[in-house]
């Protein structure tokens, strides 16, 4: 197998700004977009009832469309204009209560302050004291009585003043409450009244159809709400996000069909990934502190949001990790054991895919074997019943490999995470698979699998991750590099700045251009020479020849084995003065010193040397004290020394 990475791997993009920033991108969206013609029909019955005359307005539309934003909308204009308002929803769970939704819009219960509240209220509740009391399901009379009880008080209270009564969910409604409100449109024709009713398509009750039929009936105005348009989306997206959204994000809330609810759903989780992702991405890149951050602000976004959606608890999973970064593996493993535990009783199994793993990694560092077979036997239930799909193929086993820790199944969960488009978890577990074939004494088998690993951290700058796998290559005798010829850097380079500076980058040419520059100086004619040997040869030559014309200087050499160690600088014949020849002229004196100089001057054969290459006698091959062995590139040994001119020191008799 070899090191390379898959292909389409993209850098981790750079993050920029803080979670408090995150968590700020998100504003609460005021205003209503798309809405401009039902808006107006609701402002056209607040007029009638505040010009003294009925007004009913029916809203029905699937849920999330928009019917509540609208009804409260209105109300909150009939708080302005000083209209009074009731106000009630009904619930699922209270449909068999009689006059439940009723009793909520008037608050007529039998503590309430107005007496005529508190009188519906008894007759809802029966006589006091009483063990069988009359209830108005046990007597119809008692039920019409309390209809009549209803309308008789909107009619007082609408002599009064405006009045505006709003409900909504009306397909939870009891019948009772649907009965008193069918009363009330034909009691209040004549008085200044809005009734605004909303309710879905289904489920759709007799009553409420009976409801509808007889509203209409009473010049009721009805309105179907159908999704928002293209541009109607954008400019939610926008109020939400404070910035105009881009072609990819509108793509995304393409799926909600317009509806204003799902599409800042989709906003709000957008939001709430984008932390943990941000947290996941700095835990990665070892930014612990803005990895903290970033969940902390995931969590608190994720505790006002619905805990059924998806990926709605990778905010615990993320700060769980960062509590293992800090050291604080207790902490963390209970947090990502809680987590799960949470998945499980929503019914999120796929969330498996993410927390499975590191639950299995943090249980076995915790020896707490159960809980990891639990979470493996999860896994693999959840790739079988899922078949075809090389991520959830891919966690089981890895699961399975870190519980048994198998290398065989750590390698194989990388063969299958390769096959999609998952490089973290490819790279994660051909590392796992590395460090376990490291731990059986196999690091030729292991390298492969760690160079994958710390290949794709590269090319996704997790660095946390890449400090780890390379400290598994050391811990495995395993030296990290290239195998193979090296190629030199194409730039940053000594081959990038002379390009830059417009001179040649190879050696030869270099050496071929300082040939040049001596034969120039030489006095030899300028020619141009091609590149290859012979721009380098034919220069040397000729320089050569030139440098045979002149003539020779006198050798200033040292005497073979003299060194100032021996005697010292006092006694080296070099160094000593003669009176007797030109002034600071250097003359040997015959049996003085301990040097080859002494005795060459005494008239002793010396063998001569070449000058060593280094400092004192270091390079030089030494046979006897005092001499240098000959070798073939020695010069024939020297004749007797002679007695030196007159007006010529010692150094120009030994010339060459």
């Amino acid at each position: 197998m070899t090191a390379v990475p898959p292909t389409g791997i993209y850098r981790l993009p750079a993050i920029g700004g803080t979670a408090a920033w995150a968590a700020s991108t998100l504003t609460q969206v005021s205003a209503i977009r798309g809405r401009e013609a039902e808006i107006a029909v609701l402002r056209d019955a607040l007029d009638l009832a505040e010009s003294g005359r009925r007004a009913v307005v029916l809203i029905e539309g699937e849920a999330g469309i928009g019917k509540t934003r609208l009804l409260d909308a209105a109300l909150e204009d009939a708080r302005r204009r000083g209209m009074q308002v009731a106000a009630g929803r009904a619930e699922e769970l209270e449909g068999m209560r009689p006059f439940g939704l009723m009793t909520g819009v008037f608050g007529c219960t039998r503590t309430a302050p107005d007496p005529r509240r508190a009188a519906i209220g008894e007759l809802l509740s029966g006589a006091a004291g009483e063990r069988n009391p009359i209830t108005v399901t046990s007597d119809p009379g008692l039920r019409f009585r309390v209809v009549d009880a209803l309308a008789d008080l909107v009619e007082e209270l609408a002599l009064a003043g405006p009045l505006v009564i709003g409900v909504d969910d009306l397909q939870w409604a009891d019948a009772s409450s649907l009965l008193t409100l069918a009363a009330l449109g034909r009691r209040a024709e004549y008085l200044p009244v809005a009734l605004i009713a909303c309710f879905r398509p289904s489920p759709r009750s007799p009553e409420l159809d009976r409801l509808a039929a007889s509203l209409e009936g009473a010049s009721a105005r009805y309105l179907s709400l159908g999704g928002l348009g293209a541009q109607a989306v954008a400019d939610l997206a926008a109020d939400a996000v404070g910035a105009a959204p881009g072609r990819g994000l509108l793509a995304g809330l393409a799926g909600a069909a317009g509806n204003p609810l799902f599409v800042t759903e989709m906003l709000a989780a957008l939001a709430l990934e984008g932390m943990i992702v941000l947290a996941l991405i700095s835990l990665h890149r070892n930014d612990i502190r803005r990895a903290r951050e970033a969940a902390d602000a995931a969590i608190g976004q994720y505790s006002g949001t619905a805990t059924t959606r998806f990926r709605s608890q990778w905010a615990l999973w993320a700060r769980a990790l960062i509590l293992e970064a800090d050291g604080s593996t207790a902490q963390a493993y209970a947090t990502l054991a809680g987590c799960w535990d949470r998945c499980a009783e929503l019914g999120l199994v796929l969330e498996y895919r993410m927390i499975g793993p590191d639950l299995v990694r943090m249980a076995l560092a915790r020896a707490d074997q159960g809980r990891a077979r639990e979470v493996t036997a999860r896994v693999t239930e959840l790739a079988e019943q899922n078949p075809g799909i090389g991520s959830l193929a891919g966690t089981a086993l890895r699961c399975r490999g870190l519980l048994d820790d198998d290398a065989g199944a750590l390698r194989a969960a990388a063969d299958a995470y390769a096959d999609g488009a998952r490089p973290l978890e490819l790279a994660l577990a051909a590392e796992e698979a590395g460090a376990a074939l490291a731990r059986r004494g196999l690091p030729g088998q292991a390298r492969p699998l760690l160079d994958r690993a710390t290949e794709i951290y590269e090319q996704l700058g997790a660095t946390r991750d890449l400090a780890r796998a390379e400290a598994v290559l050391r811990g495995a005798g395993i030296r990290r590099g290239r195998r193979g010829s090296r190629g030199r850097p194409q730039f940053g380079g000594r081959r990038d700045r002379r390009r830059r500076a417009g001179r040649p980058a190879h050696g030869g040419a270099r050496r071929a251009d300082r040939t040049a520059r001596r034969a120039r100086g030489a006095g030899l004619q300028r020619r141009s020479y091609p590149p290859g040997p012979a721009r380098r040869a034919e220069p040397r030559a000729a320089l050569r020849r030139v440098r045979d014309q002149r003539p020779r200087r006198p050798d200033r050499r040292r005497p073979p084995g003299a060194r100032h160690g021996r005697g010292g600088r006092r006694n080296h014949p070099h160094y000593r003065r003669d009176a007797g020849t030109r002034p600071g002229g250097h003359q040997p004196v015959a049996g003085q010193g301990r040097g080859a100089g002494a005795d060459q001057a005494a008239g002793q054969r010396v063998r001569a040397g070449r000058r060593p290459r280094g400092h004192g006698d270091r390079g030089r091959r030494r046979g006897a004290r005092g001499s240098v062995r000959p070798g073939p590139h020695r010069r024939p040994l020297l004749a007797p020394a002679q007695p030196a001119p007159a007006g010529l020191g010692a150094r120009s008799a030994g010339g060459r």
